[in-house]
């Protein structure tokens, strides 16, 4: 069995969406023909933690290292924290908000590409020894952060081992709007380009980000290949029928500046406004981390305290379970939001088999819900429209009648994350078939090349 390392910064226990890519990938490759070996991070501060999604690959080798983020250097100052709180929300510490504050306003003076550079040390050392004691024969990378791409290129340039990197966002749109002078965004370009241009392979969650990557090469269509985010059909095994005794409408997700809820409490409370009997037959069921808004404030303000019920952040095998248990799910999108993010949370949707309302901007969201005709697409600006929205939804419900089925279920083989790492490991069959007579280690030599080995 070939031999894939699996470099990704956010990997379980980390919890929250970023992780599950790497993991399914993980996951399902040796099914493929490809043993992953993953290097990540030692256990650290976070958002959020979801241990349960380490006993989904028991057998997965994990070299976790050490790091000098600015969460680690958090945790390292406040010890025993392990979720770092909602950093910019009111009822945050003044220390919380203090560090909040310096990550944000002084960390892209000093660090480019992103705050996760200084994780590169340790990580390069790390995978210096595998390369040096084992045979490696492909290198994966993922971002964010975009930095985990540099340990990529460093062991393609050195050890002569393909590469395929894998982007969850957008380099460019991320970059550019958050580096403060020319210099640091011409630093931020060149190694921008330095990775585009030397990956064997370069993958992108959506047809949007891939386009910008590929005219990032210049060379449009290259190498750039859309594998989109996906479901595990293996979560959806068991189905709780949801509860007939109010109207449940359900959010998975974080809520931010991008995942703004504003618009659809404005359509809702427009919905009450007209329907008062309604106040008692609807309940919205929020499950995740929010930060960077004010929701109390925000629930204050329409007049939803009631409506709305929060759970916090929930393990990914109970948030599955939680959308099973509701009957129209909330896709929520801000205007601002760059019309290229496309999460797993929206594959899941589709596979949960459950009405969508999404209120997003024109976007590769909006545009994969009206595909698959999985419910309406709503304009955040449309407050109208959200309320016609939740009562045309209600009223199915209500009269006991069932959503006209909109899914082919076929459709949605694609997105099961074991076919879509099928499509991975045959690129890496391609890549390193490509790369096996050059490379020194894929030969058995376990020896670096005379003044190539990776440096720390």
């Amino acid at each position: 069995m070939k031999r894939v390392l699996v470099v990704a910064y956010y990997f379980p226990p980390m919890g929250m969406g970023g992780v599950q890519r790497a993991l399914k990938f993980a996951r399902y490759l040796p099914e493929f023909g490809w043993e992953p070996v993953v290097l990540t991070v030692r256990e650290t501060a976070y958002y959020a933690h979801d241990p349960t999604l380490l006993d989904e690959i028991p057998d997965v080798r994990i070299l976790r290292t050490e790091s000098l983020d600015p969460l680690r250097v958090f945790r390292g100052i406040r010890p025993g924290r392990q979720n770092v709180p909602v950093l910019r929300d009111r009822g945050a510490s003044r220390f919380v908000r203090f560090i909040s504050s310096l990550n944000e306003k002084l960390i892209p003076w000093l660090l480019v590409p992103d705050s996760k550079l200084l994780w590169l040390p340790f990580a390069l050392r790390a995978a210096r020894r595998l390369c040096r004691t084992e045979r490696i024969d492909a290198v994966f990378t993922t971002s964010p952060p975009h930095s985990a791409h540099l340990i990529g290129h460093r062991l393609r340039s050195r050890c002569n081992i393909p590469w395929i990197a894998d982007f969850r966002d957008d380099w460019t749109a991320e970059s550019c709007e958050r580096l403060p002078t020319p210099l640091h965004r011409a630093v931020d370009e060149r190694l921008a380009r330095t990775v585009l241009r030397n990956a064997d392979r370069i993958l992108a969650v959506s047809p949007r980000i891939a386009r910008s990557l590929s005219e990032r090469r210049g060379a449009p269509g290259g190498t750039v290949t859309t594998l989109y985010n996906g479901f595990d059909a293996n979560d959806f095994a068991t189905v709780p029928d949801p509860s007939r005794k109010k109207f449940t409408i359900a959010y998975a997700g974080t809520l931010n500046a991008l995942c703004d809820p504003e618009p659809f409490f404005a359509g809702v409370r427009e919905l009450f406004d007209h329907h008062p009997r309604l106040r008692s037959r609807i309940q919205i069921r929020l499950a995740g981390s929010a930060y960077g808004i004010d929701l109390g404030s925000l629930l204050g303000r329409y007049g939803l305290e009631e409506t709305v019920h929060e759970t916090g952040y929930v393990t990914h095998r109970e948030s599955v379970r939680f959308l099973m248990q509701a009957d129209l799910l909330l896709l929520i999108l801000s205007p601002g939001s760059g019309g290229g993010m496309v999460t797993g949370k929206i594959f899941e949707y589709l596979a949960s088999g459950k009405p969508v309302l999404a209120v997003v901007p024109e976007s590769e969201a909006g545009r994969l819900i009206r595909k698959h005709r999985a419910g309406r697409v709503v304009h955040p600006g449309d407050t109208r429209g959200i309320a016609e929205g939740v009562l045309f939804y209600y009223r199915l419900w209500e009269s006991g009648r069932t959503v006209p089925p909109g899914i082919d279920r076929s459709e949605l083989k694609s997105y099961e994350r074991r076919e879509q790492t099928r499509i991975l490991a045959g690129m890496l069959d391609e890549v390193s078939h490509v790369g096996e007579s050059s490379n020194p280690f894929r030969r058995g030599n376990r020896q670096p090349p005379e003044g190539g080995g990776v440096t720390g």
